[in-house]
């Protein structure tokens, strides 16, 4: 038995020695026989899902060469008998695609299922079902759902680049066996086109809709690592130096992000300046090579070191511009107080990212008297309304712990920690003051070439943050636990007020309840507020629904779906709150910061005569909850009928002729 390349264990990653190839490299993969019966999910003897019962076989992210839109995904069946697709949900981590496989439908043995994104993709193979949302061209994770909620496959797992496929040419990323995603589990199509198959525009289509994979059975290449040459330089002694080169794959917009500019110095000296940088990404990133670099060249700073996973990066003019902190690295050269454009490049020279992309003043940050730094407002582009100047009050929360200069004031900033712009509140027509007061051993930057900022009509923009749709614990504090204990959180993310009238919340369209139109309140930028299902009486369905926001005009602003509320006190939640990503793990944190660690408040011991908590999930049949949870069947969740001695005490019936005694209890 010989393994047939460097995948995962399992049944079809050995092969036997046939004699003539190496080591099993290159077998082909054993063909599961068919075996006749019912789609799984409706066999009698069904006992549960396996992990990859269905696979992602083959993903087109980069869509066709007709257009990058007319994205297609394949699923395929590796099994002996047919699988029903009724409950099943194909579903990226960011919400978008969301998926419901057509619940009529399923998928024989052996056989394939083909998605395209919004029309007909590729001619003269029909396609199974249409989708909408698109994929990401990177930071993309797809799960696909049992109808049991659990995880049966995913593609691109570690949540980084897509690990093949190719935006040449429109090449897909194909599954090279029935082998658990991983990085060596997939290859770039680079066969010969089907004949007679064609995207939209006629052109070839590279890739295997809807037919065997040309990847099956390939022998994947690992991604190559970075590789180095070297340069020698021949000295007058005779000696040789030689330096090295880095060269690898470009990295993607604001895979790193300049996240915070101290440009007016600090309080102890006008060019004790500093920079941040911010991986909001899941991997770390190496910046050897790298390069943060002004329009006029000063600064230019070749970078080096590494920034992991969610981690900062401080830059300083020198060691001691902080008393209790060291910056990763210091650089040489000022940045000027306006016209100042700061870029940011990978070791490829591609643009990463940008701060003060217009070149005119500033967008945030001051100078005298306070000296406080320019923040970034979350993973968004570069713009004046993408930045905010740090005013936090003192004492902490933020930044805790606190940082001082090298004069012992404390910094107004937050170097090397999360930063306080998501949450501060916008003034759009102020600018950053410009005027330095130079301490008298440093020399004072030129003053601004101009203080003229184009007219901006900035909005708020209210979106959803959080909701929980099965609690367990009394969240309306309205003494009782039950379904009305559902909230979904409204944030503002926009860099002015933003008024919630006429806006309404729904769940799934046209299914449970009716939309419930939002009072006059206003929302600071960065400000959440809180709507209880006891208010809305939109209750969200345990076995999988949708939470929609929409706007006066009736357009739907924001949505987002979920398959099944699988634990109590569970939410969904973006993180970082408002421009985050949705993850289904969080604790509940009505009107406060998003958090996916801590315990649920526990509720004050009771006397056992508060009013019946049913704790059965809302997705069974009406009968069973009417019975269980209403009426006389309510008692069995009453705490006094099973902690107490009786809940009148154990009651004796006296001797009486009968011949058994008796007794009620």
């Amino acid at each position: 038995m010989e393994r047939r390349g460097v995948i995962a264990d399992s049944d079809t990653a050995w092969a036997s020695n046939d004699g003539i190839t190496r080591n099993g490299l290159g077998a082909a993969l054993p063909v599961p026989n068919p075996i006749n019966g019912t789609p799984k999910q409706q066999n009698s003897a069904f006992t549960g899902y396996s992990s990859l019962d269905i696979l992602i076989n083959e993903v087109a992210w980069a869509g066709t060469m007709a257009s990058p839109d007319d994205e297609w995904i394949e699923l395929y069946n590796p099994g002996g008998s047919p699988i029903s697709l009724d409950g099943w949900r194909l579903v990226a981590d960011d919400g978008s695609p969301d998926i419901s496989l057509d619940i009529s439908k399923s998928i024989p043995a052996g056989g394939y299922y083909l998605l395209e994104r919004g029309r007909q993709q590729v001619t003269s193979i029909p396609y199974d079902q249409l989708f909408f949302g698109a994929l990401d061209d990177t930071d993309e994770i797809l799960r696909l759902r049992a109808p049991d909620g659990s995880i049966v496959d995913t593609a691109n797992s570690d949540g980084g680049a897509w690990p093949s496929g190719s935006l040449s040419q429109s090449r897909s990323m194909e599954r090279v066996g029935v082998v658990a995603d991983d990085r060596l589990t997939w290859v770039t199509f680079d066969g010969i086109p089907t004949p007679g198959v064609f995207d939209a525009a006629g052109n070839p289509v590279y890739g295997t809709p809807g037919i065997q994979n040309w990847g099956w059975g390939q022998v994947p290449t690992p991604t190559p690592l970075p590789t180095f040459t070297s340069t020698v330089t021949q000295t007058s002694t005779g000696t040789s130096t030689s330096t090295p080169t880095q060269t690898s794959t470009p990295a993607v917009s604001m895979a790193v992000l300049i996240n915070e500019v101290a440009w007016m110095g600090t309080l102890s000296s006008s060019s004790d300046e500093w920079i941040e940088l911010y991986n909001p990404g899941l991997l770390q990133v190496n910046l050897s090579g790298w390069k943060l670099s002004a329009t006029d060249g000063t600064p230019t700073i070749n970078l080096s070191g590494t920034i992991p996973a969610g981690g900062y990066f401080v830059l300083a003019t020198n060691s001691s511009v902080f008393d209790d902190l060291t910056p990763d690295m210091t650089y040489s050269g000022s940045l000027s107080n306006s016209g100042e454009i700061l870029s940011l490049y990978d070791s490829t020279n591609v643009l990463v990212d940008r701060a003060n992309s217009d070149s005119g003043d500033w967008p945030a940050g001051v100078a005298s008297p306070t000296y406080a730094s320019m923040e970034r407002r979350g993973v968004i582009a570069d713009g004046f309304f993408a930045w905010s100047t740090y005013a936090n009050p003192l004492p902490p929360p933020y930044p805790d712990p606190l940082v001082h200069d090298d004069s012992g004031n404390v910094i107004k900033g937050t170097p090397g920690q999360p930063n306080w712009g998501p949450t501060v509140t916008l003034t759009p027509t102020a600018t950053a003051t410009l005027t330095r007061t130079p301490t008298s051993t440093r020399t004072s930057k030129p003053p601004p070439t101009s203080t003229k900022r184009p007219t901006v009509q900035p909005v708020g923009r209210p979106i959803i943050n959080e909701y929980l749709p099965r609690p367990n614990f009394d969240w309306n504090q309205d003494g009782r636990i039950d379904v009305f204990d559902e909230y979904i959180e409204i944030i503002n993310v926009g860099p002015v007020d933003s008024n919630l009238k006429g806006w309404k919340l729904d769940d799934e369209d046209d299914l449970g309840s009716s939309p419930y139109t939002l009072p006059s309140v206003t929302l600071k930028p960065g400000q959440r507020i809180i709507f209880y299902g006891l208010e809305t009486n939109i209750l969200l369905g345990d076995g999988g629904d949708t939470v929609r926001l929409i706007n006066p005009g009736g357009t739907v602003m924001d949505a987002h779906t979920y398959s099944i509320a699988r634990n109590p006190d569970q939410s969904w939640c973006r993180l970082p709150d408002g421009p985050g990503y949705w993850y289904d793990d969080c604790l509940p944190t009505p009107n406060q910061f998003n958090k996916r660690e801590g315990q649920v408040p526990s509720m004050p011991p009771g006397n056992g005569l508060q009013p019946a908590i049913c704790s059965l999930p809302d997705t069974l049949p009406p009968e069973v909850l009417f019975a269980e949870c209403n009426g006389y069947g309510s008692n069995m969740w009453r705490s006094m009928y099973w902690d107490e001695d009786g809940w009148q005490g154990d009651q004796f019936i006296p001797e009486n002729t009968s011949k058994w005694d008796s007794f009620v209890e």
